[in-house]
């Protein structure tokens, strides 16, 4: 090991070894902290000595062996070789029984008895051996000696004035305890030489590294070493040997903790203990803590081992370990039993002082299992604390903790119902084994009010209606009685039930009241209202408040779907969509991956509706990744519904198929998320050449809508569905009867669907109430958010201007059209809309466009891209009169009468209709 400041130690010892060898003998006291470097100034003086011929005996303490009695001087002795006239000295004496020593105590506290005459004996033996030849007599670590051996090495300091003899102590610094009585001692009967060493300084530190390292450390990196080390030389060469050359910070490694591990050690049993303690204790709590969890331990010893602890460079100032690998390292040293024991001493200590619940739990979930009333309502607490501070991983370890404690009453209501959140918002899945217990919960009246809706949530997401429906009665039956906000909590809870369930049929009237505040009423009279026409505007409200609550309160995931889902429904998109942006952030924030896959499903069906595809797909699929689809429960044919539509739409129809193969839960079709997987099985079959049964599906949606008093045409448009269904049948009248009724105004209903209806019917009319018909649905979408239905309309209606041969209004209609549609990554779609486009003419198709010349048919195609006579003259340099003899020979054999003909048989044969 390099020596760095410690010549001087080195060479007064030298002195007095001189000194001692030449007449009269010496004691010197070698005093510095734990691993400061005395063992190797100790190993180079006794080098030194056996070089000159001096008699070295030698011993070494050990606190393993703090209760062996004589156990250093029995080192001396057979290091002089008198091992067996030793053995003939103890022949006869009994050693005396020494008591192991309490977890945390310090073996000097079961010292054995000292026999004197035994001790003189020893004495005798040694003198007798060296008699008058030069001797050094070391003992290293002297703050372990037995008490037999301090007492017989006292006996040996009197006697040996006459002789040439050295005896050198090493001991750690006096910080009183055990050996203060020995240091009296010893310096009352002859005059003692200590001998300080301590800490390297930054010179020292840089010094060593340099050695070690060949290169000169940064001042920057010097002070770190000594913040971590503390100047130790023990701890310092691991951390030289951790960081290596060439690097300006400072690296803890294995050897550093091996350092750390060593010096405890050797710092003693009490000292190991204290360490150990407060390696057990958070850097929050108090240092004072430590006498309180381990044995015989009382403040006036803490501040001694922490003050030795301090002096060697294992902690600072106040108590704490330089570096956070050093506290791992101590934790290492401790059995599984020890380290819970402690944990449970410290959580016990902290909550007698009244710490905060999550300083308690720390310890306790490391404590083993809670068995005390106490320790559950701490985890409790501790839990619901750690959720709202986004702790979700230690809340969930702190609420299953508890779960598993036996506990009763409103106890076990409060672990099981702040469990239910914690499940909710990481895995709703694994709510439903929570539901058997909290129904007796509830029914022993041991619930809040507040966390009965949850219950009732709980229940309808997990398609458990009917025991949904017997609390629920149950409830109403001792609301008057009870009082409170059951009221509203049950009002809120039938809501809810009336979109889950078909089966429940629960009106939700204008003035329905709403409690200030009561966050889960608003939400479901948000989407009450929202499913009611003339209910948006009031959808509207209520769901914003839900929605902007969930900004700074613990958001309800049930809440919050239902909020999102009135905006849907309401015809809100763009604050639908600017909400699922918001909240997608917060659960990526806050680490709330139900919350997260809610959301997600309601974007993706926003995209749909707008029409942007690609991206209602891929933030479908993400929705039903993010979160499981059990986890998803009855709600699962929401996400599902739109994906199997994007995925139809984008013409990808064996994955479609794919995903209609696996058949969902039975119960999931009782309830109004069924409407939506109804209506995109309908559209795979519509794209798919199978026309009945998409009329099949998109008409018991309807029927399914009326019967539940929901046929709203902004939840699923099944009449407008049901007339493309008629249409691919063939049956045009069928198809228009449904768009004239879907494009009837409707007070309070958004006029959307109104705006579709009257494109599709324009379509499938004569000429004469096309362009009405077309320009009122541009109108009706243009701020309704659903930029493929606007870009369709504006397309059809460019095509109708193109037909009438107005150019130029056709093609500023026909670049609106593709404008809107970039805003929903739509482009090629909207191009393939228009019959003419404003970079390129149009060639005409027909069967009989054979029967033309090479120039009749490119006449044809300029006339058919809406150009005046003049204007195809100039494109193929022909005169108007050669122009018009052509267009004469052209409208004779495709038998039409004028230009305008001419254009409309073009667009019926080019346009596929939308």
């Amino acid at each position: 090991m390099e020596l760095v400041e410690r010549d001087g130690q080195l060479a007064v010892l030298r002195l007095l070894l001189d000194e001692g060898v030449t007449g009269g003998g010496e004691v010197a006291v070698l005093c510095g902290p734990v691993t400061s470097g005395r063992t190797e100034v100790l190993r180079r003086l006794r080098a030194d000595a056996e070089r000159a011929g001096v008699v070295v005996l030698g011993a070494v303490g050990s606190w393993a062996e703090r209760s062996l009695p004589m156990g250093v001087l029995g080192q001396l002795v057979r290091s002089a070789g008198l091992t067996a006239r030793y053995q003939r000295l103890l022949a006869g004496r009994r050693a005396p029984h020494t008591e192991p020593a309490p977890l945390g105590g310090d073996c000097d506290d079961r010292r054995p008895p000292v026999d004197p005459g035994l001790a003189g004996d020893v004495c005798e033996l040694l003198l007798d051996h060296v008699g008058d030849r030069r001797a050094l007599v070391l003992v290293d670590d002297l703050q372990h000696a037995d008490d037999a051996s301090l007492q017989t090495l006292l006996h040996l300091q009197r006697r040996i004035a006459s002789t040439r003899m050295l005896v050198v102590l090493g001991v750690v610094t006096r910080t009183g305890g055990p050996l203060a009585s020995f240091h009296a001692q010893l310096n009352r009967h002859r005059r003692c030489h200590w001998v300080e060493i301590g800490m390297l300084t930054d010179t020292g530190i840089a010094e060593l590294a340099r050695r070690r390292t060949g290169t000169e450390p940064s001042p920057g990196l010097v002070a770190d070493y000594r913040r971590a080390s503390g100047g130790n030389p023990l701890l310092l060469n691991a951390l030289i040997e951790d960081t290596g050359p060439g690097r300006d910070e400072v690296v803890a490694g294995e050897a550093y903790r091996e350092a750390v591990a060593a010096c405890l050690y050797r710092g003693g049993c009490r000292a190991l203990w204290v360490g150990r303690a407060l390696a057990v204790l958070n850097p929050a709590d108090p240092v004072a803590l430590v006498h309180r969890i381990i044995d015989s331990t009382g403040p006036e010893d803490l501040a001694q081992a922490l003050a030795g602890m301090a002096a060697s460079g294992l902690v600072d100032a106040d108590g704490r370990f330089r570096h956070p690998a050093a506290r791992t390292a101590v934790r290492e040293t401790l059995s599984a039993t020890a380290a819970a024991t402690l944990h449970a001493r410290a959580a016990t200590a902290l909550y007698q002082d009244g710490a905060e619940p999550l300083a308690v739990a720390e310890h306790l979930l490391l404590a083993g299992e809670a068995t005390e009333e106490w320790t559950v309502d701490v985890l409790v607490r501790a839990g619901a604390d750690a959720l709202r501070e986004d702790r979700v991983e230690l809340a969930s370890s702190c609420l299953e903790r508890a779960f598993h404690a036996e506990v009763g009453g409103r106890l076990r209501a409060a672990v099981l119902t702040t469990l239910l959140k914690v499940r909710w918002r990481t895995n709703p899945a694994a709510t439903e084994s929570l539901l058997g217990p909290l129904q007796e919960s509830l029914r022993a009246g041991h619930l809040l009010d507040h966390e009965v809706g949850a219950v009732l949530r709980c229940l309808a997401w997990h398609a458990r209606f009917a025991e949904a429906l017997e609390l629920v009665r149950h409830l109403e039956s001792i609301v008057d009685e009870r009082g409170g906000e059951l009221a509203s909590v049950v009002g809120a809870a039938r809501l809810w039930l009336r979109h889950s369930h078909r089966g429940l049929a629960v009106t939700a009237p204008p003035d329905y009241p709403v409690p200030v505040g009561d966050v889960g009423l608003h939400a479901a009279t948000a989407l009450a209202a929202s499913l009611t026409r003339g209910g948006g505007e009031r959808a509207r409200s209520s769901a914003e408040y839900v929605l902007q609550s969930s900004l700074f309160d613990e958001p309800s995931i049930e809440a919050v779907f239902s909020a999102l889902l009135a905006l849907v429904y309401a015809d809100d998109l763009d604050q639908a969509a600017a909400w699922c942006a918001k909240l997608t952030e917060q659960a990526l924030a806050r680490r709330m991956p139900a919350l997260r896959g809610i959301v997600l499903g309601v974007a993706a069906d926003v995209a749909a509706r707008r029409g942007n595809l690609a991206l209602a797909r891929r933030t479908a699929v993400e929705a039903l990744e993010v979160i499981s689809e059990r986890s998803w429960g009855v709600a699962v044919a929401y996400p599902l519904g739109t994906l199997i539509t994007a995925t139809t739409a984008l013409g990808r129809f064996a994955d479609a198929e794919r995903l209609l193969r696996n058949p969902l839960p039975e119960p999931v079709s009782a309830t109004g998320f069924w409407l939506h997987y109804l209506d995109a099985r309908g559209h795979y079959a519509l794209a798919t050449g199978r026309p009945h049964a998409a009329l099949e599906d998109f008409r018991r949606c309807g029927k399914l809508m009326g019967d539940w008093g929901v046929d709203v045409s902004t939840l699923i448009p099944w009449r407008i569905n049901a007339g493309k269904a008629y249409l691919a049948l063939g049956r045009t009248a069928e198809a228009k009867a449904m768009f004239e009724v879907q494009s009837k105004p409707v007070r309070g209903e958004p006029p959307t669907m109104r705006g579709v209806s009257l494109r599709l019917l324009a379509d499938i009319s004569d000429t004469r109430g096309r362009t009405a018909l077309l320009k009122e649905s541009v109108q009706l979408l243009e701020e309704s958010g659903h930029h493929l239905e606007l870009t369709r309309a504006l397309a059809a209606q460019s095509n109708e201007h193109y037909a009438q041969g107005d150019s130029k209004r056709s093609r500023a209609l026909a670049r609106r059209a593709i404008q809107v549609a970039r805003l929903c990554d739509a482009e090629e779609a909207g191009r393939s809309l228009l019959v003419a486009e404003t970079s390129s003419y149009v060639d005409i198709r027909l069967p009989c466009a054979a029967e033309l010349s090479e120039a009749e048919r490119k006449v044809a195609t300029l006339a058919a891209n809406g150009l005046t006579n003049r204007q195809i003259g100039r494109e193929l340099y022909l005169s108007v009169s050669t122009v018009e003899q052509h267009l004469t020979r052209i409208y004779r054999k495709l038998d039409v009468g004028k230009r305008s003909q001419l254009i409309e048989l073009v667009r019926q044969r080019s346009l596929t209709p939308g």
